[in-house]
């Protein structure tokens, strides 16, 4: 579709860090790194059938973005090489070059953020609360939510909009366009070239119909009747992962804002007493023990050289002291036994992840589980007895779906087996219900799931979402994160099973997984730096500085490491 072909590519495939990304540069030569490790069930990226396809997709369609060089440009790359000042759809703004590459991402899977409900969900709310972006802002990661998502959310539904207006070759015609012309910053020369209009009234044009959408969305949800909420916190941004303490007292969450370090925080079930507990370098899931003295969280820190790894930490609430549960385990999503004598986590590994089992003394960790390549696991919670654990599993393919696993033997029971994006279980006090999300109404939403028969009903139904559900001791209220335009904050409402509504089955609307690549076969070699490392390229070189003047020829060159 965009008329280019990409030569060789340098694809590095590291397992140094436990957080999902990758990035692709035309520079020196077409290169794209992935981190090994997937996302979980409450990360954005939503359901996906396999995470290397998905990040390959996306990243793979940066390099033919990015690479691309035309007209006399082209001509340039013939005299001097992969000169950085020849590749001009880099100075193209983010929104085109991140929101691109999302739409390929989305297009060539069965899944995709543009595909995802929580994707829609920031330009819904966005649109309902008059905050929706014009082009200027989904550039950097400014200091205002959505920060560095906008150009991904943002941009990818804006091109999809072009795509629908001016045809599916209407994306792939402006990185040609774009590729061709030698002075840099000329975007809405290429747009009026490619579609007789300016990407600015394009995207006013867009923000309408966003509007316009979101207003009879809003209408059809507001017709089955919102569900109250108490608001805890207003901060926005992510005020998420709230636990109630054994006795009902307190409310234990994790904050982040744009100006702020990340940390625990404690406040009262009415939103008084709001304080810090103890910082914490990421991740949002934490547990009580059940005499309510102490939190066991997850947070990465550095391991040995060059690597991040989470591990689980216990914090005293009266002390505030913190010591390590964990070193270098890859450890996240904990929660503590009802009889306080052991911790439930999700253990990452690079192709899959496991739940493991660990003393709260830090011994006797074993795995629970024995999952195949691919398969992965998110916020475990134990029954009120002790002996089941409600889990959410990713499957290949794209299933992520709820499950009972054996405390004992491991044995796993799936409960709802669909491609809607059920997660963050967590049992009722009597243990006869999961309350979780689901996106299976094209929101994210609370629901309960009656253990006996399978049953599901609605719990809430809100404009924005609701995610990560706790349930009060007592079993009248859930604690939840709400979004809005701001972020997330911390919600509260009423729980009450007697009056929630059935659910409708589940309309699947995904398209069929893209097939299983073959396996390739081939002889491994090891590693050489210098043949990769060769200079690509020669510049002219001018320099004043002082009263001194150099002039000469610039190269350089990079092996994949960059070592």
């Amino acid at each position: 579709r965009y008329h280019y072909r990409v030569g060789r590519v340098q694809i590095v495939l590291v397992d140094v860090e436990d957080d999902p990304n990758g990035f692709a540069s035309p520079l020196p030569y077409p290169l794209v790194q992935v981190r090994a490790v997937a996302p979980h069930g409450a990360d954005e990226f939503g359901n996906y059938e396999s995470w290397l396809r998905v990040v390959l997709t996306h990243e793979l369609a940066h390099v033919v973005h990015l690479d691309q060089a035309r007209g006399v440009l082209a001509l340039g790359r013939r005299v001097f090489g992969r000169a950085p000042f020849l590749f001009l759809n880099g100075a193209t703004p983010t929104w085109m070059i991140e929101g691109l590459a999302t739409f390929e991402e989305t297009e060539g899977t069965a899944f995709g953020r543009g595909r995802n409900p929580d994707s829609r969900m920031v330009l819904r709310m966005a649109a309902l609360e008059d905050d929706f972006p014009m082009e200027d802002r989904p550039v950097l990661g400014l200091d205002r939510w959505p920060g560095g998502q906008a150009s991904y959310l943002f941009g990818e539904a804006f091109l999809r909009d072009v795509s629908r207006r001016f045809g599916p070759q209407a994306v792939p015609e402006m990185t040609q366009v774009h590729a061709g012309r030698p002075i840099p910053y000329l975007d809405d020369l290429t747009a009026r070239s490619v579609t007789g209009k300016s990407f600015h009234t394009l995207w006013r044009e867009w923000r309408q119909t966003a509007r316009e959408s979101a207003l009879a969305e809003a209408q059809t949800l507001r017709e089955r009747g919102l569900t109250p909420l108490r608001l805890l916190t207003t901060r926005g941004t992510r005020q998420t992962g709230p636990r109630f303490s054994p006795d009902g007292a307190w409310l234990a969450y994790t904050s982040k804002t744009l100006t702020r370090f990340r940390e625990i925080r404690l406040v009262r079930p009415e939103g008084s007493e709001d304080h810090r507990l103890v910082l914490r370098n990421g991740g949002n899931s934490l547990a009580w023990t059940p005499d309510g003295r102490s939190l066991v969280y997850d947070e990465p820190e550095s391991f040995r050289l060059f690597r991040v790894r989470s591990d689980l930490r216990l914090v005293e609430v009266e002390s505030r002291r913190v010591r390590r549960l964990t070193r270098g385990l890859r450890a996240r999503d904990p929660d503590v036994s009802p009889d306080g004598r052991s911790v439930v986590f999700v253990r990452q590994m690079a192709e899959k992840s496991e739940l493991a089992l660990i003393g709260l003394d830090g011994s006797g960790q074993r795995d629970l589980t024995r999952s195949e390549p691919g398969v992965q696991w998110s916020h475990p919670r134990f029954a009120p007895r002790g002996d089941r654990i409600a889990a959410s599993r990713l499957e290949p393919g794209g299933r992520l779906d709820l499950v009972l696993v054996d405390t004992a033997s491991g044995e796993v029971t799936p409960l709802t087996e669909d491609r809607a994006k059920d997660v963050e279980p967590v049992f009722t006090p009597d243990g006869a219900h999961l309350v979780f999300r689901s996106d299976r109404d094209g929101v994210s939403n609370l629901y309960a799931l009656r253990l006996s028969d399978r049953a599901l009903f609605h719990l809430t139904n809100v404009l924005g979402g609701a995610f990560l559900p706790d349930v009060s001791p007592d079993g009248r209220s859930l604690a939840f994160a709400s979004y809005s335009s701001r972020g997330y904050d911390l919600a509260t409402t009423r729980l009450d099973l007697d009056q929630a509504a059935p659910v409708e089955p589940f309309a699947d609307p995904y398209p069929a997984p893209r097939p299983a690549v073959a396996p390739v076969t081939a002889e491994s070699r090891p590693y050489r730096a210098f043949p990769t490392a060769l200079p690509r390229f020669w510049s002219p070189y001018f320099d004043s500085a002082s009263d001194e003047v150099r002039l000469g020829i610039l190269t350089a060159g990079a092996d994949p490491l960059f070592r």
